[in-house]
């Protein structure tokens, strides 16, 4: 009996085993798709960025269309995270309890209700935009507040197209389909580029504020009509559907404190308008620069693992749960740490690869490089923090999120006030940093409790490791980069030898010495695409 017990547990095990490998190859498939394609995407924004630097530099004119940006971007920044955090969990709630066409009636009814609303806001907001802009940079001179009115009435319109665009994305997330929507994403960028490049020479900065809705055009029309064809598009508009009324509930709180608590760039450039010229450029580029690397070390595990623990939410399965957000921390923390610490000797020659030309001097690498320095707190926490924020997303639970973000935004705002007066843009970047470390810490309080634990030894363990081979590689970043420099050469050869350098020390240690589980992962996906690369068509 004793032996016949044991046997079965044995069994046990090797299954459970089974489902957590299967699990974290599901996770790491979506996540390359999406990483996949969020890599092209960067290389075109890249390439946006590097064509903006080098025609306007950190002129006034740059300031101006910065500034024009901040209350069109602060609406789509809003609108589009409560749509992934809100959306998701309650259409793959009625897909896995009711069905895919009660799911499908959901998003149609909402898709009405959301665009009557955009289209109210776009309208208040033209009218109100002389208003708004005095209120967004009130140390700007006539004439940058003149050039910032007319690019914001440019740029509002494509807040209907931005927000369009989110949902049709939000319901192929939902159903796992995660390549159209990337691609979808490359195509925006690639459109603005294209509208730049035509139209820079006529038009000057108002060419990237037209690029903008119209790259927000194209990628809806990448994704409605596979979506129309699929299932059809009734115009329907029933606010009683308890779907489309369960979601307005979970936006309604999660809207009204993230139009606060997602204002760091409001506040960055209102402060930063009265310091001298060029300073709001200096903190756009380089927040541009966070937000890429964001995307790469973040996105594609966040969006890849929320359609799953949706799943296991709607399923009452918490057990399941802990170990899919534990799993997904874990991942973020082994993507993270080595490409933050790495980045740290290697930003300044990066900046200065990427940007400095035309109208981008070496004065404004330097103030760049500095920036991203004090920025890299805030590269770590914010790639834990995307994953680990899923989680009140998935238990709908965002009034806690809500209250959270809107202490974190008061936190930030003092913290500029303060830290401005002493390191000038710099400490706004130093607060957005310190910001995002506290709001890692109590995330991880909080869910814990919420979920009777969240694997926290199990993380801790993982993290130490993971943190001293990241460690090594940013020294040995760091030992390439000063000894190369004694040698004459392309920058970008020292840049990417040292890159390489680093990420052979990291791997080195983080798979082969420590051999941690979260990299057998990693090599049993990489080994099963390439059997499948292999297989005769």
């Amino acid at each position: 009996m004793t032996i016949s017990s044991s046997s079965d547990i044995a069994q046990e095990d090797i299954v459970i085993q089974r489902q957590e490998l299967a699990t974290g190859q599901r996770l790491f498939g979506s996540t390359l798709a999406i990483t996949f394609f969020s890599f092209l995407n960067i290389i075109v924004s890249f390439i946006i960025q590097v064509v903006l630097a080098a025609k306007f530099g950190t002129s006034a004119e740059m300031d101006a269309y910065l500034a024009a940006t901040t209350l069109p971007q602060l609406v789509i920044t809003v609108l589009i995270g409560s749509l992934n955090l809100t959306f998701i969990p309650v259409f793959v709630e009625y897909e896995t309890k009711s069905s895919r066409k009660e799911a499908w009636s959901i998003a149609c009814n909402f898709t009405s209700l959301l665009l009557l609303a955009l289209t109210a806001i776009t309208m208040i907001g033209m009218v109100l935009t002389p208003w708004l802009i005095t209120i967004t940079a009130p140390g700007f001179d006539r004439e940058r507040q003149e050039l910032a009115i007319l690019l914001a009435r440019i740029l509002f319109p494509g807040i209907i197209f931005s927000g369009l665009g989110a949902l049709l994305a939000s319901v192929y997330y939902s159903e796992q389909r995660f390549a159209l929507p990337s691609i979808a994403l490359v195509s925006n960028s690639l459109t603005l580029l294209v509208v730049v490049i035509a139209l820079a020479g006529r038009l000057g900065i108002s060419s990237v504020a037209l690029g903008t809705p119209a790259g927000a055009i194209v990628q809806c029309l990448f994704l409605a009509p596979k979506l129309i064809k699929e299932h059809g598009f009734p115009a329907r508009f029933d606010l009683r559907h308890p779907g489309v009324s369960q979601i307005v509930r979970l936006m309604a709180p999660l809207v009204a404190a993230a139009a606060f608590y997602r204002a760091t760039t409001l506040v960055d450039r209102f402060l930063a308008s009265s310091l001298p010229e060029g300073s709001i450029s200096y903190l756009g580029y380089a927040h541009r620069f966070l937000t890429v690397l964001l995307i790469i070390t973040g996105s594609g595990l966040s969006l890849s693992i929320v359609p799953l623990m949706s799943q296991y939410a709607a399923k009452k399965d918490l057990e399941r749960l802990r170990h899919i957000l534990s799993l997904g921390v874990r991942v973020s923390i082994l993507i993270a740490a080595p490409v933050t610490i790495v980045l740290i000797p290697l930003m300044a020659p990066t900046i200065q690869l990427l940007f400095e030309r035309g109208a981008f001097d070496h004065q404004a690498t330097e103030a760049m490089a500095m920036i991203m320095l004090f920025y890299s707190g805030a590269l770590f926490a914010g790639t834990i923090g995307m994953v680990l924020g899923q989680g009140y997303y998935v238990l709908q639970d965002t009034l806690t999120a809500a209250i959270l973000g809107i202490l974190e935004m008061i936190l930030y705002v003092v913290l500029c006030v303060t830290l401005v007066q002493f390191l000038s843009y710099l400490g706004l970047a130093l607060a957005y940093s310190i910001v995002y470390l506290v709001s890692i810490l109590i995330n991880l309080i909080v869910l814990r409790r919420r979920l009777s634990g969240i694997e926290g030894q199990r993380i801790v363990q993982f993290s130490l490791p993971i943190l001293l081979a990241a460690a090594v590689a940013g020294l040995v970043a760091h030992m390439g980069v000063t000894v190369l420099n004694l040698f004459n050469g392309y920058l970008a050869l020292k840049i990417m030898s040292s890159a390489l350098l680093a990420t052979l020390a990291y791997t080195f240690l983080a798979f082969y010495v420590f051999k941690l589980e979260e990299c057998r992962y990693v090599q049993q996906l990489v080994s099963e695409r390439l059997r499948v690369l292999k297989r005769p068509i």
